[in-house]
């Protein structure tokens, strides 16, 4: 592995992201005698947290320091959110709604990492993990994430071959944290060479936004991934996360549903078991506010999406996952969800009146 540098300092836009780039940077990085500090701060305040959280921000905010210093220009502004662990599911969703979901996109990156190691895991050792990928949405947002699946609610651009991901020249083994020691350099390298850039334009068609990505010697835009290797969900419809109060966004869409009349009573299998939920137009409708109810949410009204928003499940005033004691083991394995169909209504006896008038 080689490291393309001037004087033998690192660069910011290697061809390969690893263990010799970082030494790299630890021994080339002079501050000048003033370095830039990090205030870790630690406080009782909370209940059990894992200290990975907080060993993630804190290399994310030193190796910021560390690009800053080296480029002697601002780092980017760097936000961390957090996912159920090993839900990738729930990953697929959040990078979705992220990135496509937006007021302003280019040079905006967004990164997950998500592994739970599904795919030939018996064949893998050092730690190796699934590989990391990366593309640039038409918004100039660009996406990266651990594993092909990440990019399951992606399907329709690249169907539609509005949507190209490539592989990222990163190291995936030798460690067994790589998303603390690997994948932040990733996304801030990334991120700093998206900075750079000044020919940015409101429309980028797939041409333009993959010279975009050529510009970065760690992606090779040769290599693009083929959608037989992404989950296809309107194959395998399910939940795709479940939110703080305890509704489920599912991977169905309101584009799925438009053939059934709103108020319908429908028969729905969660899990293999049979539950009914009412079709409503909003979650919020006053009407039949004591059953389960079935709508669009707030999620994926996309502007580059033609198939409409997500589908939610909810039980207004409680916890629907609660209610049908749905586990976030049960979620990380997949929670599937089926529609299938209206509720039978029940056959009525006539009055004497209408039988009489009948004969």
């Amino acid at each position: 592995m080689t490291i393309k540098s001037n004087d033998n300092q690192p660069t910011t836009n290697p061809n390969f992201i690893g263990d010799e780039l970082i030494a790299a940077f630890a021994r080339a990085t002079d501050y000048e005698g003033k370095p830039p500090v990090t205030v870790h701060y630690i406080s009782d305040n909370g209940g059990y947290p894992d200290t990975a959280k907080i060993e993630v921000q804190k290399r994310l905010a030193d190796i910021n320091a560390i690009l800053s210093t080296h480029n002697k220009e601002p780092a980017p502004e760097t936000i961390y959110h957090d996912i159920p662990s090993q839900d990738w599911r729930a990953g697929a969703f959040d990078l979705a709604q992220i990135a496509r979901d937006t007021v302003r996109g280019p040079g905006n990156v967004v990164f997950l990492n998500c592994a739970p190691r599904r795919k030939e895991r018996e064949q893998k050792t050092d730690n190796e993990g699934e590989g990391v990928f990366i593309g640039m949405l038409r918004n100039g947002t660009v996406i990266s994430a651990v594993s092909e699946d990440s990019f399951a609610l992606f399907r329709d651009l690249i169907e539609d071959g509005d949507l190209e991901i490539y592989r990222a020249n990163v190291q995936t083994k030798g460690s067994q944290f790589r998303s603390r020691d690997y994948f932040p350099w990733l996304s801030q390298l990334t991120a700093f060479e998206m900075q750079k850039a000044n020919d940015w334009k409101e429309d980028l068609n797939v041409d333009e936004r993959r010279e975009f990505l050529k510009r970065l010697n760690f992606v090779d835009t040769n290599s693009v991934l083929s959608l037989e290797h992404i989950t296809d969900f309107k194959q395998e419809p399910c939940i795709l996360r479940a939110d703080c109060h305890g509704n489920f966004k599912l991977s169905i869409r309101t584009e799925d549903v438009r053939d059934i009349p709103l108020n319908t009573l429908l028969r729905v299998n969660v899990n293999g078991k049979e539950h009914q939920a009412v079709l409503k137009k909003g979650m919020f409708d006053p009407n039949e506010q004591s059953l389960f109810g079935l709508a669009s949410g707030s999620s994926g009204d996309w502007a580059d999406s033609r198939e409409g928003k997500f589908l939610e499940l909810a039980l207004m005033g409680k916890s629907i996952k609660d209610e049908w004691g749905i586990s976030a083991q049960n979620l990380k394995e997949g929670v599937s969800v089926n529609i299938i169909g209206p509720v039978a209504q029940p056959a009525t006896t006539p009055s004497p009146q209408e039988a009489l008038q009948a004969v």
